[in-house]
């Protein structure tokens, strides 16, 4: 049901919440009324920035669901987009004061959790998705339990596309590598357990 205004929405309560945290910690939840009368005025001009940089960085393009690594990258770029202007209009003094003198700690501190946030709301959505589609396969089929031969790179994305599908017929239970280095370690969280001569009795064993 999420559709893009409601990422809009979510986005702003998220960096509405984070610059709130942000002078908090600067003034030790302890805010004198004086920076708390500035903070109001604040807070919707940063949060209109930031949700100005996420836009450009490309972020509202995404599908929550298949958020991963590679999209890291975009909200590193909306953070420093977001606060450049920040730090110009707080050291050459742009605007209003009541704007422009925001405190260089909480620029800093709300550039960091504030987009830490947005992404991690991506994070949740993702594997909450998951788990409710895995859960839900589990209920309507029998997966065959399966053993990967070959802990390499081509075994790693193997067992990522398996265990990250929830509609794959496929559980892998275990690698098996010839390169004893590996024994012991795990690929998404699947195991190496032994060597290909091992194979009869890891078939037996699992």
């Amino acid at each position: 049901l999420l559709r893009r205004p409601m990422h809009f929405a979510l986005d702003a309560v998220v960096l509405l919440g984070v610059f709130a945290l942000a002078y908090l910690l600067r003034f030790e939840f302890h805010v004198p009324r004086f920076w708390l009368a500035r903070a109001l005025v604040q807070a919707p001009v940063v949060v209109l920035i930031q949700l100005i940089a996420l836009r450009l960085c490309g972020v509202y393009s995404f599908i929550w669901r298949y958020v991963g690594i590679h999209e890291v990258g975009a909200f590193v770029k909306a953070a420093l987009l977001a606060a450049l202007p920040l730090v110009v209009i707080r050291f050459i003094h742009l605007g209003p004061k009541e704007v422009a003198l925001i405190p260089f700690s909480v620029v800093v501190m709300d550039t960091l959790f504030a987009f830490g946030g947005v992404l991690g709301l991506r994070v949740i959505r993702r594997s909450l998705y998951e788990i409710f589609e895995k859960r839900s396969a589990a209920a309507t089929k029998r997966k065959k339990r399966t053993i990967l031969i070959g802990a390499g790179r081509a075994g790693a994305l193997a067992a990522r596309e398996i265990v990250g599908r929830a509609d794959s017929d496929l559980d892998v239970v275990c690698f098996v590598d010839d390169d004893r280095e590996k024994h012991g370690s795990a690929i998404q969280g699947v195991k190496v357990l032994g060597v290909t001569a091992d194979l009869p009795r890891l078939v037996r064993d699992q």
